[in-house]
């Protein structure tokens, strides 16, 4: 028992004197105390008194204290009875409730029994009390304070074995000698009306208690506040000798701030508003310092009269109001410590109940502060279980740590919302024992995406430093390489152990750009860019030329490295010289395009007059007797005007403009009926070599198209090998793939049928290659060409969806358009898409009969003379004609004549309304009349779609003669009678 736990007990005896005031008080108004409500009254007294020195324990741990309340309770019971104990009981053991702690049931079960303990004594005395002895008394105390020693089992065992360890013995040395004491000096107040003996003995005792007595006691007078009697130690408390403290009042040392209390408390004690009063006050010593101490007052009087005295008790109290102050600025450091940081942090005690927790912890886990406040561990935990992501594996870690209270623990929470939570736990320690549990709780939600970007952009930085197409090296101090990626290994191939560590500049610099280096270092140290064009070498000595780039890596304002970007310039070079190609290959194509374009309205316009003309010599032959000497004549305009039709078609066929109907057809036998008629325009020195494969896919074409292309390309390899040499014409399946397309920009990939046709020429000079098939370009002598056979393969392959390569034997060889001209040792790869339809079988036309029919004719046309000779033409052969110069007129004219007209023959180009526009206002006012489009230049695309939706049943191309112009009107009105005959009968069947 330390010597600072004994002066609390013996404070604690030396407050029992109060008791005895108790009693005497008692005696001196007995009238009162002899009523229920004065026991009640002494009860609150004694019950006050029992507050007051549970105010003065010796803690033994927090919330496990000891006092004398014990022999309070039991001199009490003993001396005062039942209702004066029961309700001191009542109040301590509420007190002790409100205090709180581990020992409450201990401390509630020791006041109740020692109660219960001195009450059962007083009624077996059979209220003798006046001949107790001290033996008497003595067991009284150690019966009281053996079942005290008893009920210290209510705490935990290994706790209970601890505080007997520690209290055993001075429980029972000090505590029965104290009972026995305080239980005498009221048997001694009892005997006082009985001898005067017994009451000097009573004041010896008193005074021998009043100067050994651990607290101070002065008595006062009530009037002057004069010192009149002082112990020792309460000389010793304020600081003054007791003959000092004799000439002393109380105000005089007592400190400023706290006189006027004093002096109010005095003043209600001596007019009898209070019998006592306890205060904490500040005294100042002799030396000017001063003390803090307890006081409590009770006013001395005989009964009847205003209280002539004041008994003074004083603790000091310096050292303990010291450290309540170090205390509650630890707290409050603590608190404000708690409160400003980042973390929410939580202590539970060992029973589960919060003891302590910062405002950020309830904001962290949005739990209201009427929830902290009622300090129940549980409720927070039901709050936090609600955001949690696995709300059972964190209240199993809360479980295990609290049923293992030695463990620290530290783990990562993630919760529903998506923040992250950083836990970590520590046991509460006080001295060696664990009284609970710190849990801290960081936000790191922020870190954790920081992290997590980190690694996502290091990872973007190693895609990115590992993929890129050129070489990468960074170098730290010294110039010594830190990392290189996959390409700049492959560019001067060093493998990677190779590289890191060296020299950048021994490692790739040649020996002749030192210099170069140097300069370069000098640059990036200042913080400079170094962009140029220079050479590298390799690991094998050999050079590189490249494009490179230098600049320093600052971090924080601080060079920490420098990258270097290498660029191979062979690469670069040759995509170049590709763009370059390719940009003449969409020149070349664009030029073609335009040219197309021009030839297409050229060769309109030269069929219109083509028409007037060769249909106006038509005219007039049939108007001349046979032996006229005026046919010869005729017949060779007739043959010139042929001619320059030819030529017309070659230009439609050029621009895509002339209307073929493509149908499937088998290739061999389309080469086959194409070679035949070739074969009339080649010497027989040449030599054709057929090279067929053995099953060639069919392919969707005109057969003219086919004899177009094949008999251009013989006719150009005559020419170009001088009417002797060998033709080889081959025709193979094939499936075109991506490697081709990326060589041959006109290609794309699928199945075709690729025909090519090659001479034995010399072959052709590399200056007229990029002006292969334009038109009228030729380099034949003046007279020897037209410059349009070649173009009208190039047409005709593209009308057909295909392409044209040529390549010469001397290795000049282009996709591009080649021309009419001698060529030589060249090939022509011709590639046409494959078509899965089968072949159709020819159909015989018809022979044309005179006065085809009489139905009325509407021809709508913008050029006179072919309007007149379309006219003359459908006079004669039977019909009525009715004429319109544009698409309004005709429209009138086909309001006006609505029932009358039979068939309508339409140009396709005219000043107004385009085909579309006419047409559909056409159908708006005659939805069955059939209509025969003719044209000398249009969109063989457009017509297609016209023919196939039904909108127009005919196309005509310009020029034509009477025969073609007759057949093609017979066949369209022949074939809307057998349609309309056809309906009628079904309509009688269905009628029928």
């Amino acid at each position: 028992m330390t010597t600072e736990s004994f002066i609390a007990l013996v404070a604690n005896a030396t407050l029992m004197l109060s008791l005895v005031y108790v009693y005497d008080l008692l005696n001196v108004v007995r009238w009162v105390s002899e009523t229920w409500i004065g026991h009640v009254i002494i009860g609150i007294a004694i019950g006050g008194l029992g507050i007051f020195v549970m105010l003065m324990p010796w803690t033994f741990v927090p919330g496990i204290i000891f006092d004398t309340r014990s022999v309070l309770l039991a001199t009490s019971g003993l001396f005062f009875g039942t209702i004066p104990t029961l309700v001191a009981v009542l109040m301590t053991a509420t007190y002790r409730v409100i205090l709180g702690g581990n020992g409450v049931v201990m401390g509630v079960s020791i006041i109740i029994a020692s109660g219960i303990i001195g009450v059962a004594w007083r009624h077996a005395r059979k209220h003798q009390l006046a001949t107790l002895s001290f033996g008497t008394l003595y067991s009284l105390g150690l019966v009281v304070h053996l079942v005290m020693l008893a009920l210290v089992f209510t705490l935990p065992l290994q706790t209970a074995i601890s505080v007997l360890r520690s209290i055993a013995l001075p429980i029972l040395v000090i505590y029965p000698v104290a009972t026995a004491a305080y239980g005498t000096m009221m048997v001694e107040r009892l005997r006082r009306n009985q001898a005067a003996v017994d009451v000097r003995e009573s004041e010896s005792r008193f005074r021998a208690l009043f100067e050994q007595a651990a607290i101070g006691v002065a008595k006062i007078e009530a009037a002057t506040g004069q010192f009149v009697l002082v112990n020792q130690r309460y000389a010793d408390i304020v600081g003054y000798s007791r003959e000092e403290l004799l000439s002393l009042d109380f105000q005089t040392i007592t400190h400023p701030d706290d006189t006027p209390t004093d002096l109010l408390n005095t003043k209600r004690l001596a007019s009898g508003q209070v019998r006592e009063f306890t205060t904490q006050k500040r005294y100042l010593r002799k030396n000017g310092t001063q003390v803090w101490a307890n006081l409590t007052i009770s006013a001395l009087w005989n009964p009847g009269e205003p209280p002539t005295y004041n008994m003074a008790m004083i603790e000091d109290v310096t050292e303990g109001k010291q450290a309540e102050d170090a205390l509650a600025s630890s707290l409050s450091l603590l608190k404000t410590t708690m409160e400003s940081t980042a973390d929410g942090i939580l202590v539970v005690d060992r029973n589960e109940r919060i003891t302590l927790w910062n405002h950020k912890f309830a904001e962290m886990w949005k739990i209201p502060e009427e929830v902290m406040s009622k300090h129940a561990d549980k409720l927070a935990v039901n709050y936090v279980l609600q955001q949690m992501a696995q709300p059972e594996a964190f209240l199993a870690k809360v479980r295990e740590l609290y049923g293992q209270p030695e463990e620290s623990s530290s783990d990562q929470l993630n919760l529903a919302d998506g923040r992250i939570f950083r836990r970590y736990s520590q046991p509460q320690r006080i001295g060696d024992d664990v009284v609970g549990r710190v849990w801290s709780f960081s936000d790191i939600t922020e870190r954790k995406q920081a992290e997590k970007e980190t690694r996502r952009e290091q990872a973007f930085f190693n895609q990115l430093v590992e993929t890129a197409p050129e070489g990468i090296a960074i170098t730290g101090d010294q110039g010594r390489v830190l990392r290189v990626n996959a390409e700049f290994i492959r560019m001067f191939g060093y493998d990677v152990d190779e590289a890191v560590g060296q020299s950048i500049d021994n490692l790739v610099v040649p020996p002749a750009r030192d210099e170069e280096a140097r300069a370069i270092t000098r640059s990036t140290s200042q913080g400079g860019e170094i962009r140029m064009e220079t050479v590298r070498r390799r690991k094998d000595g050999s050079l590189v030329d490249v494009s490179l780039i230098v600049a320093p890596i600052l971090i924080a304002g601080k060079q920490e490295a420098v990258y270097a970007i290498y660029r191979d310039n062979t690469e670069r070079k040759q995509a170049e010289e590709a763009r370059e190609k390719a940009e003449a290959q969409l020149r070349q194509s664009q030029k073609m395009e335009a040219i197309g374009t021009l030839a297409g309205g050229v060769a309109h316009d030269f069929n219109n007059l083509l028409t007037g003309i060769l249909g106006n010599i038509s005219l007039m032959r049939s108007t001349l007797p046979p032996a006229d000497p005026l046919l010869e004549n005729l017949d060779a305009a007739e043959t010139s005007a042929r001619q320059a039709a030819d030529l017309t078609k070659g230009l439609l066929t050029f621009s895509r403009g002339a209307m073929v109907l493509p149908v499937p057809t088998n290739l061999t036998a389309a080469l086959d009926v194409a070679l035949a008629l070739l074969k009339q325009s080649l010497p027989a020195t040449m030599e054709i070599v057929r090279d067929y494969g053995r099953t060639v896919w069919n392919v969707l074409v005109d057969q003219s198209q086919m004899t177009q292309i094949l008999l251009n390309l013989g006719v150009n390899a005559r020419d170009a090998m001088k009417g002797k040499g060998t033709l080889t014409i081959s025709v193979r399946n094939e499936a075109v793939g991506e490697e081709y397309v990326q060589t041959n920009p006109f290609a794309r990939k699928g199945e075709f049928v690729h025909l090519s046709v090659t001479d034995t020429g010399a072959g052709i000079p590399p200056a007229i290659l990029e002006h292969f098939f334009e038109p009228f370009h030729t380099t034949k002598p003046v007279g020897s060409g037209t410059g349009l056979g070649l173009s009208i393969v190039y047409g005709a392959v593209k009308q057909a969806g295909g392409w044209i390569t040529a390549i010469s034997t001397d290795g000049v060889g282009k996709t591009a358009p080649p021309i009419e001209q001698t060529c030589s040792g060249t090939t022509f790869d011709i590639y046409l898409p494959r078509c899965l339809d089968k072949p159709r079988k020819s159909i015989v036309p018809a022979s044309i009969p005179v006065n085809a029919g009489n139905d009325s004719i509407l021809v709508v046309e913008d050029e006179p003379v072919v309007c007149a000779v379309a006219k003359a033409f459908l006079n004669r052969g039977g019909y009525v004609v009715l004429t319109a110069p544009d698409g309004a007129s005709a429209l009138n004219v086909l309001h006006e004549h609505l029932t009358d007209i039979g068939l309508i023959l339409l140009d396709m180009t005219m000043p107004g309304m385009v085909i579309d526009e006419i047409v559909k206002a056409i159908r708006a006012l005659d939805p069955t009349v059939p209509i025969l489009l003719n044209s000398g230049y249009t969109s063989n695309d457009t017509v297609k779609q016209m023919l196939a939706e039904g909108s127009v049943q005919g196309f005509l191309g310009k020029p034509y003669d009477p025969g073609q112009l007759l057949g093609a009107v017979q066949d369209i009105l022949r074939t809307v009678r057998q349609s309309a005959a056809v309906e009628s009968t079904t309509r009688t069947v269905v009628a029928g």
